[in-house]
């Protein structure tokens, strides 16, 4: 084991990093409750990711193989964006049916592209469930580096962030397709980046897993607060990443997304149990001390 933790070790930092980032930038679009157009744009980007190796399919393994798949992401998921944007802003009333019907059409376009390109059919599976243990060293240190960046973003403008997903919270949309500051554009970029290079190296499953899994998970949890919501979400995502991905290095059997996902939502729900006993503690004991309510969580 301890001599695939040393062929795998790229491929954990790069999972270890992109997880949390994945999650952080998670928590803020599930604010804005536009998690159904994240689900389009990151089907978008899938699409753009098939065509930019089915195209460039003949330099595979070389930087032009790496760079213009994510550029061509950027160019689909870019205009996906663009385009549920306009929609849902002339139809208010039906933003999901909306958002539904793109995604829809851009599932048939993915399987036409991988259709057109015989190439791709070896690259179907991989790019829609991802697999980290298939990652190249020179790939897992590239999307280390992507989000390791990405995470410092995140993190060193968490208040900038914040802020705007209140806006858009408490105004509605009429902020998202008022007049655009700055901030808002940076922040429309840096979502569009992360989920382009995060659906071609780790896939759409991880990717939309890591974004809404942790963050609806742990709104459950009693104990309230923005800080701690962002960093137990952090957390979560990080020690599923890890405690999957060892499972499915002892169990060869088993995929690796898929059983990062099913453990990052099982140790979400012993985390809300946990919490729960805990409250339930708490509140007996201080009912013993002649409190009729519990306390209060600063």
């Amino acid at each position: 084991m301890i001599e695939l933790l040393y062929i795998y070790a790229w491929t954990i930092v790069a999972g270890c990093l992109t997880a949390p980032a994945l999650s952080l930038l998670g928590s803020q679009l599930a604010t804005t409750d536009r998690a159904m157009q994240t689900v389009c744009v990151g089907q978008g980007a899938m699409v753009g990711v098939l065509v930019g190796i089915g195209i460039l399919h003949i330099w595979e393994g070389t930087w032009i193989g790496t760079v213009g798949p994510f550029l061509s992401a950027l160019v689909v998921s870019g205009i996906t964006f663009l385009v549920t944007d306009r929609l849902v802003a002339k139809q208010m009333a039906s933003k999901n049916t909306t958002f539904a019907f793109i995604f829809a059409l851009l599932l048939a376009a993915g399987s036409l592209v991988s259709a057109l390109f015989p190439a791709l059919e070896s690259h179907m599976a991989q790019v829609y469930f991802g697999d980290l243990a298939t990652i190249t060293v020179r790939d897992s240190q590239l999307l280390s580096a992507l989000a390791l960046v990405s995470l410092s973003l995140l993190v060193g403008f968490l208040k900038s962030l914040t802020n705007q997903s209140f806006e858009s919270a408490v105004f509605g949309d009429a902020i998202l397709f008022g007049r655009v500051t700055s901030s808002q554009r940076a922040t429309k970029i840096l979502t569009l980046v992360v989920l382009c290079f995060s659906v071609q190296f780790v896939g759409f499953l991880f990717t939309i897993a890591m974004l809404f899994l942790p963050t609806a998970l742990l709104n459950f949890l009693r104990t309230k607060g923005l800080r701690m919501h962002l960093w137990l979400c952090a957390l979560l995502s990080l020690v599923g990443t890890v405690v999957g991905f060892l499972f499915s290095l002892k169990y060869t059997r088993l995929p690796t997304v898929p059983a990062i996902v099913v453990v990052m939502f099982f140790g979400g729900i012993l985390l809300l149990m946990g919490e729960r006993l805990v409250s339930g503690s708490l509140f007996a004991s201080n009912r013993e001390n002649g409190r009729s309510t519990p306390p209060i969580s600063p």
